[in-house]
């Protein structure tokens, strides 16, 4: 065939760019489709007429007018009851109804920092999917999602369990000195605009179990196996550092410990990335092929435990692009 053959790392770039742009050019996310699909028809036409420069550049064009709808619309569109519309810089007290979308995960906390506030020191989250907001005396329907962050013990839930959250909820952390961290906009990316404090784990119900056979659920069983199978061959200074580098599990590690990682510029150590994969990847071809499979079921059989790793660790960017 003499049609030209567009690697997929150009598309990708052509993805990006069209969200770029549409982070800068402030068009409806409509006009961005109507964009994307009049490019697609002009690229169809040109494609008949066997042009074929013209039809690759017209493609490109149409893949990043997508890209930039679709980013305009998981930006900017939420719906008029979503919980984050409730938020604001002072905290207030709120009843939710929701399930669990990330299992609770400690927060590392530096115990001997004296800037730490008490009530800080021990303290987890998770990302909840709200359903319904308690008014008065009556729950109504709502949506959205917010970070539920709980003092003192972890809350005994699971992914996909069905709760009753009490406690006061505001907007995430805005910036107030150049340089820090965007709280706000990094839990926007994840469509959450709203943060709910909770002062003790005696704070959250839990009105339904999650079910068995659900994907997140299964993972976090085997995420948590994982761990105290490293726990128990690893030595205890280790074990956390060992679990980070494995499973992803960077909470665990003291907060101490996180902070040299970080001074001394090797902070990407404990993300997973590339090299994990790639290390997997290779170690288990070769075991494959010891045990006399062709190279093409091999090859097969690496796809898929490379793509169950990807999921078991979150399919964090790195993972997901090795």
């Amino acid at each position: 065939s003499d049609r030209p053959n567009i690697p997929m790392v150009v598309v990708a770039m052509s993805l990006c760019c069209g969200v770029l742009v549409g982070r800068i050019v402030l068009l409806p996310w409509g006009v961005w489709w109507l964009m994307a699909t009049g490019a697609l028809g002009l690229w169809y036409g040109v494609f008949q007429q066997r042009r074929n420069h013209h039809e690759v550049a017209l493609l490109l064009v149409s893949i990043g007018c997508m890209g930039a709808a679709w980013d305009v619309m998981r930006w900017r569109l939420f719906e008029t009851n979503d919980i984050g519309w409730m938020a604001s810089d002072t905290p207030s007290p709120i009843a939710i109804e929701a399930r669990v979308r990330t299992a609770p995960r400690n927060l590392p906390t530096n115990q001997n920092d004296p800037l730490s506030g008490e009530g800080m020191r021990d303290s987890s989250d998770m990302l909840v999917e709200v359903i319904k907001v308690r008014h008065k005396n009556q729950w109504i329907d709502s949506a959205g999602r917010a970070t539920v962050i709980v003092n003192g013990q972890k809350p005994a839930v699971e992914v996909g369990s069905l709760i009753q959250i009490f406690g006061r909820i505001l907007q995430p952390q805005e910036v107030f000195n150049p340089g820090e961290y965007n709280f706000r906009e990094r839990a926007r990316t994840q469509r959450s605009l709203a943060i709910v404090r909770c002062h003790a784990a005696s704070c959250i119900v839990e009105k339904q179990s999650a079910s068995f056979w659900t994907l997140a659920g299964m993972l976090e069983k085997v995420r948590r196996w994982g761990t105290s199978v490293i726990n128990q061959h690893v030595a205890l200074d280790r074990a956390p550092l060992a679990s980070a580098l494995l499973l992803g599990s960077r909470e665990s590690i003291p907060r101490e410990d996180t902070e040299v990682f970080l001074v001394t510029g090797t902070i990407h150590i404990l993300s997973i990335s590339g090299l994990h994969v790639g290390i997997l990847a290779c170690a288990l071809f070769r075991l494959f092929q010891m045990g006399a499979l062709p190279r093409t079921g091999a090859l097969a059989a690496v796809s898929l435990c490379t793509g169950a790793y990807m999921l078991l660790v979150g399919a964090e960017p790195p993972v997901i692009r090795a």
